[in-house]
């Protein structure tokens, strides 16, 4: 009996020694790295970026004058010279509804910006026409002179004032201004010969 089983515990030890023991392989998973946000494109000004539907023009846009679009207002090579400053170059001038928009220009830039209606603007700074007249022109002037002169209109209630064949000019002098002033067609002048002042306009065609 003890052989018997000795046996068999040596049948099962052998049976046991040639199975295989099963491996089972695990396959890693894959390992993902967080999404981080990208930087924003940046195009500088004056560029155009393509998008799939339609080009985006960053170009900046530039301000254009409204004066200089209106299509009744006048071109003239203009003069003024005053107190404050000395312009000789290309204007526009338009006169509407009581306003006055006149701008002098030099290589298409602007270099003045006039507008007179109640009040007298320069460069968008308004006096009233007395204080205009004080720091630009001569406080004894009357204060409508400049309207009277950019409308080609008599000044000093037409003093002296004597018709031409195509205009009309008037010679006003006294101890405070000495004044010649001449209106013909597309063309203005006035010049103080006392105060230095002058205001010159001659329509372009």
């Amino acid at each position: 009996m003890h052989k018997n089983i000795l046996l068999f515990s040596v049948l099962l030890l052998l049976a046991g020694c040639g199975t295989k023991p099963i491996t089972v392989k695990v396959k890693p998973q894959p390992t993902y790295k967080p999404i981080t946000p990208t930087k924003k494109f940046q195009t500088p000004l004056g560029q155009k970026i393509q998008t799939s539907q339609e080009i985006i023009d960053l170009t900046p846009t530039e301000a254009v004058d409204d004066t200089l679009n209106r299509s009744n207002s006048k071109s003239y090579v203009t003069t003024l010279k005053t107190k404050k400053f000395s312009f000789s170059d290309a204007g526009f001038m338009k006169n509407e509804d009581g306003i006055i928009d006149l701008q002098i220009l030099a290589l298409g830039k602007p270099l003045l910006k006039l507008k007179i209606s109640d009040d007298v603007c320069v460069d968008h700074f308004c006096r009233t026409k007395q204080e205009f007249n004080a720091n630009y022109l001569s406080a004894d002037y009357p204060y409508d002179l400049i309207n009277n002169v950019l409308t080609s209109q008599p000044i000093f209630d037409g003093e002296n004032m004597k018709k031409t064949s195509n205009g009309f000019m008037q010679r006003i002098k006294s101890p405070l201004y000495d004044i010649k002033y001449k209106i013909s067609p597309g063309s203005i002048y006035f010049k103080d010969l006392q105060n230095k002042i002058i205001i010159k306009l001659r329509e372009l065609h």
